[in-house]
């Protein structure tokens, strides 16, 4: 993630979109969807290395979202936020692949650690991994590998 993160706010209240664009660094891309519907057209059409999403929305509420979020990206973070906390939808919410659950109001420096956090997640996921060559080993067609020198 060399450029700017791309991060989604689902939401239905304009004032936590306005929330997270004073919390966030001004080289963030902040996307704002104000219903689940919304959202999942601009997570289709576009790259997001994070979705922050609300639980209670019209339409579609937020943890059927999250599901079909998953459908087709299965590895985005989603931090889910809500102001209608229960049990039920904070294990409903890790059960379908949410990163974070968070109630609503939340302290902006958590909020911020957990978007680094995610952010990280992102990162690491995005990262080609290259493990070094060994000089010792040799390959033939068998599918066998040796690895490795030794006098016979």
């Amino acid at each position: 993630m060399k450029n700017a993160p791309n991060i989604l706010i689902i939401d239905d209240e304009p004032n936590i979109h306005y929330s997270f664009q004073k919390m966030l660094p001004p080289d963030y891309s902040i996307h704002s969807a104000h219903s689940a519907e919304d959202g999942l057209a601009q997570i289709k059409s576009g790259k997001m290395d994070l979705v922050i999403l609300d639980i209670r929305l019209a339409g579609m509420n937020g943890l059927e979202a999250l599901q079909h979020i998953r459908q087709f990206d299965a590895h985005v973070p989603v931090i889910v936020i809500t102001a209608y906390g229960t049990m039920n939808n904070a294990i409903n919410a890790m059960k379908y692949g949410a990163f974070e659950y968070l109630p609503k109001p939340f302290e902006v420096d958590k909020m911020r650690e957990t978007i680094e956090k995610a952010l990280g997640h992102s990162r690491l996921r995005q990262r080609t991994v290259y493990l070094p060559t060994d000089d010792h080993a040799n390959y033939d067609d068998s599918g066998d590998v040796i690895i490795g020198s030794a006098p016979a």
